[in-house]
């Protein structure tokens, strides 16, 4: 055995101590292989979907769908909400989602009306379309790019979280409060169901818009390798403790192999016999 070998399984086992010895190899394999030092060193979590070809093929032909950057390439986000200082530029965004808010609100409105009658679709279509332009208003005034070099890998990541679930409270409230207050007072639904119904369609919608979603496709990511036994469901938790047992270290917010000889080691290591 090598000496390279050596060290390398030296330091599994010293994972072994806190982590299941085998986990930890085979998780760490997999990312040695999937980030390879030729292409980078560098192994950011939101990079995590690409290893994936299934969940790059997808995201790939939905961006090609809606002419936008596939949610595999995009750098993780996070909220800014400070006010103070952009009260222009929030009002810039608010008047540039005019024309969205505009052609949801008819489009929602035809919909109703075709359902529920001309008088759900009056009721609905302008608040609907009032709600969407304020929505994705304040959706654009406060995302922003959280990658700097300050950063670490879980504050990037608590961000990322926090603005896709920022979204889904926003959207799922307003979608709420519109959808119980237009079609229950109308008759047509009761308040309770209206409002139900549009929390759910405004938490998908909150879920799904905007720019960053790196979050939610490392989260898919992660769950389809957990259940292939390559990467466990925690995966911060994970990196995090195999940065605190020296076989990682974090560089801003991305890790890195601490020593290349086991990243090299497990890279060139046999699982012909792993499951898969």
């Amino acid at each position: 055995m090598s000496s390279a070998a050596r060290s390398a399984d030296s330091a599994c086992s010293a994972a072994g101590r806190r982590l299941d010895p085998d986990d930890t190899r085979r998780y760490l394999t997999y990312l040695a292989r999937a980030f390879p030092p030729t292409d980078t060193r560098d192994i950011g979590w939101w990079h995590i979907a690409n290893t994936t070809p299934r969940i790059c093929s997808a995201a790939g032909l939905a961006a090609k769908r809606v002419s936008a950057m596939p949610w595999t390439k995009v750098n993780p986000g996070y909220a800014n909400l400070r006010l103070r200082g952009r009260t222009r530029q929030l009002l810039r965004c608010i008047k540039g989602a005019q024309k969205i808010g505009l052609g949801a609100g008819l489009g929602f409105g035809l919909l109703a009306g075709l359902m529920f009658g001309l008088k759900a679709g009056l009721a609905v279509g302008p608040g609907f379309g009032l709600t969407i332009t304020l929505a994705f208003g304040l959706l654009d005034w406060a995302e922003h790019p959280t990658i700097t070099s300050t950063s670490t890998p879980r504050s990037s990541w608590q961000a990322d979280r926090a603005l896709a679930l920022l979204r889904m409270a926003a959207f799922g409230l307003l979608f709420a409060l519109l959808l119980g207050s237009s079609l229950g007072l109308v008759g047509e639904l009761g308040f309770g169901l209206a409002a139900a119904l549009g929390l759910v369609s405004g938490a998908v919608a909150g879920l799904t818009t905007g720019d960053h979603h790196a979050w939610l496709i490392c989260t898919i990511a992660v769950t389809r390798l957990t259940l292939r036994h390559q990467l466990p469901l925690r995966i911060m938790g994970f990196l995090d403790d195999a940065h605190r047992l020296g076989l990682l270290r974090a560089v801003g917010p991305v890790y890195q192999f601490r020593h290349a000889a086991l990243r090299d080691h497990l890279a060139a290591a046999d699982t012909s016999s792993e499951a898969s």
